[in-house]
């Protein structure tokens, strides 16, 4: 069931997906539902402002629901807990071009030329780590790992959907 949830976002070509998980947990059994690690216990989310953190949670919760996890008040069998980040990277990109002049000042005569060079630009990466840990003994059993560009979004709906991409 949880390498589905890692599979599933598979599919979106533009989010860099991985994942690892503990080989020695059974997730066919007693891994339904979760309920959200208790904010004494969660570390630094990497969040700044309590709108992004209602923005991934609920994001978050809306695919596991969708995956057929269950989000129980009481008694979970496994905890989430993410960590998020934004960081700018430097990368570089082909450039080319070419041109063409026939004459110049009042000769005859034809010039052509191609220069190619590499074009070298800023990005934000953004990174969300989802992680799943045993309700039991809160060791980490799964983490789940999506990275890609980021740009600003306009408007809430945009923000969401992009981070339901990462989930």
């Amino acid at each position: 069931l949880f390498l589905s949830l890692a599979l599933a976002c598979g599919a979106c070509s533009s989010v860099s997906i991985s994942s690892d998980y503990d080989p020695d947990v059974d997730f066919s059994r007693g891994f339904a539902s979760y309920a959200w690690l208790p904010d004494g216990e969660l570390k630094d989310t990497g969040v700044a402002d309590a709108l992004t953190d209602k923005l991934l949670r609920e994001a978050i919760d809306t695919e596991m629901a969708a995956k057929g996890f269950t989000r129980a008040g009481a008694a979970p069998d496994f905890f989430v807990g993410y960590h998020a980040a934004v960081e700018q990277k430097l990368a570089t990109r082909p450039s080319s071009s070419a041109g063409f002049v026939v004459g110049s000042h009042g000769r005859v005569g034809t010039t052509f030329g191609v220069s190619s060079a590499d074009e070298v630009y800023l990005y934000d990466q953004g990174t969300l780590v989802l992680d799943f840990l045993a309700a039991d003994t809160k060791a980490l059993v799964w983490r789940g790992t999506a990275s890609r560009s980021v740009y600003p979004a306009n408007t809430r709906e945009e923000r969401l959907a992009r981070a339901r991409e990462a989930v």
